[in-house]
């Protein structure tokens, strides 16, 4: 006892670690949240934004960190319209001579895409799994949707809270379960760091349990009283694509009207329907 007394009394043995919190500050002062009050906040965002007009620039790139290789693209500049429940349009235009590069739109069920350099307009339903050769292909309009718009828990979905505090992490993760009885599915995650209690993340599985979408959301600031991310980042891992969208200007519950969702390609153009064949096949893909 007395030399187990003198050995820790010296201090040999005694060795500091510095905490390095990825949600958080070593130091700074963690909030506390229960899962009614995580499930109200995200509620709360989605009725007090019911329409996003915004500006952003838009980073593409291709490829997956499971093959060691990523290609990015340069910005484009992208205009956003979103009107719940389910319209959203998205047009990119090309750095420095801004020309059109597409232009896509979503229903909520179907969508299209326009492509005005290769002068073919490509349709189809959102719930498709056909997936193409040319990754850049695979963007859909329902996919940033998603992931622009987090969706509060609902019908036939059942939450559970993680709190994911160590050395190395400050976050709640609240978790949404989809099924009944025993056949319950991990349908998708929210994560929030714990010092103002933001979404920093969201995670959608498929039915199987693989990553569909990972979104990431960054520099919170103010408009119109809502905090809004000015940086979001999507990942779609099977796809093997990434969109990082880059906030210019962002105006919310600002009327839009139906006419803003229409597209209409120019005269001519190649209609591609994807429910009659995958995309990639054909020489339609040229």
């Amino acid at each position: 006892m007395l030399v187990l007394a003198v050995v820790l009394g010296s201090g040999c043995i005694v060795r500091k670690l510095r905490i390095t919190r990825r949600g958080a500050s070593p130091t700074a002062q963690l909030a506390t949240a229960s899962l009614e009050d995580l499930i109200g906040q995200i509620s709360a965002l989605d009725k007090a934004v019911q329409t996003i007009n915004a500006t952003v620039d838009l980073a593409p790139s291709l490829g997956s960190v499971n093959k060691g290789e990523i290609d990015e693209y340069k910005d484009i500049r992208a205009f956003i319209l979103i009107r719940k429940p389910g319209m959203f349009r998205i047009i990119g235009q090309a750095p420095v001579v801004r020309s059109l590069v597409f232009d896509m739109f979503t229903d909520g069920t179907s969508f299209q895409i326009y492509f005005p350099t290769r002068n073919k307009l490509v349709v189809g339903q959102n719930n498709m799994d056909r997936p193409s050769p040319k990754k850049l292909e695979n963007i859909r309009p329902q996919h940033l949707f998603d992931a622009l718009v987090v969706h509060p828990v609902g019908q036939g979905e059942r939450a559970v809270l993680e709190n994911r505090t160590d050395e190395t992490d400050a976050s709640y993760i609240v978790h949404i379960l989809r099924g009944t009885g025993t056949n319950l599915k991990l349908a998708r995650n929210l994560w929030f760091e714990r010092i103002g209690l933001r979404l920093t993340r969201q995670v959608i599985f498929d039915t199987k349990g693989d990553i569909v979408t990972d979104a990431r959301y960054d520099d919170y600031k103010p408009v119109q009283g809502v905090s809004f991310p000015n940086t979001i980042t999507i990942t779609r891992p099977a796809d093997e694509y990434g969109i990082k969208l880059t906030v210019e200007k962002v105006e919310l519950n600002k009327e839009i009207t139906d006419d803003k969702f229409v597209l209409t390609p120019p005269q001519g153009t190649e209609t591609f329907d994807m429910t009659k064949r995958p995309l990639g096949s054909g020489s339609g893909t040229r």
